[in-house]
């Protein structure tokens, strides 16, 4: 059965904290480390972590300065022994005490290096997910609460990329669904229940939003169709314009009048 690691930034988490850590003491499947990353909280956070000391076989905890969420979640990774890495939102919670179990059994029936399902919020009104293809991923992203990443894929892939403020994982949900060397798999299982209020659903990412169209181009041209990759160049050259952002400005009018052409000339063949 796979190892999993369990990474759960903080930062001043006294009010959420414990029903996150409830949620994880309550699994059935004990084969787990929990890595918290704390940036330096000022209130109770780390008190209340030494309280499960003995709920949590093994529990640790790193409380340093860091340049972000992204640059947190980077630290812990290096921290990281299990095969399977998750990370959990300190105001989260797995949805039952069974998702282990069901993740480790699926793995062990058909190993792959993603596995995913959905999370249960009231910022989408219910549960949200489904499965996700190269078209999709480039619109929406798939909330990390429900993602189980193999260590191989940060090999391959590098970390997060901490210059994008609050989308960093969706840089990289992209960078694994387009890649073909990386095996993922959609499972009908809630994973968690997602708090609405966390940083990403809160901070927007304007230097994500300006490489967005350039991202999705270079990593998805032959899997995206031309007509989503328009729109995504079409909606970064937007936000390249907000910015005053000239070097990207003239990259996506270059980039959509090469779309444009292409869509006329693959009509004519």
């Amino acid at each position: 059965m796979p190892t999993f690691s369990i990474i759960i930034p903080t930062f001043n988490a006294e009010h959420t904290l414990g029903k996150a850590l409830d949620s994880i003491a309550a699994q059935s499947y004990a084969d787990f480390e929990v890595l918290i990353q704390d940036g330096l909280s000022t209130d109770r956070t780390l008190a209340i972590v030494e309280t499960y000391r003995e709920k949590i076989a093994q529990l640790s905890i790193t409380s340093e300065a860091d340049k972000g969420i992204y640059d947190g979640m980077n630290k812990a990774l290096s921290r990281a022994n299990g095969e399977y890495i998750y990370f959990m939102g300190s105001d989260d919670a797995f949805f039952s005490p069974d998702v282990l179990s069901e993740i480790g059994y699926e793995i062990l029936e058909s190993p792959v290096d993603v596995i995913y399902g959905d999370v249960m919020s009231t910022r989408f009104n219910g549960r949200y997910g489904g499965p996700f293809s190269p078209e999709k991923i480039v619109i929406r992203n798939i909330c990390h609460q429900a993602i189980f990443v193999n260590r191989s894929v940060f090999k391959r892939l590098g970390n997060f990329k901490s210059k994008f403020s609050a989308h960093a994982d969706w840089e990289h949900n992209i960078s694994w669904i387009l890649d073909k060397g990386i095996i993922n798999r959609y499972i009908d299982l809630v994973i968690a229940n997602y708090a609405d209020g966390g940083y990403s659903s809160v901070h927007g990412d304007p230097q994500f939003d300006v490489l967005k169209g350039w991202i999705a181009f270079k990593k998805g041209f032959k899997q995206i169709p031309n007509s989503v990759l328009l729109n995504v160049a079409n909606a970064s050259l937007k936000s390249a314009k907000q910015k005053s952002d000239t070097a990207n400005i003239l990259r996506y009018k270059f980039l959509i009048t090469f779309l444009k052409i292409l869509k006329k000339v693959r009509h004519i063949f």
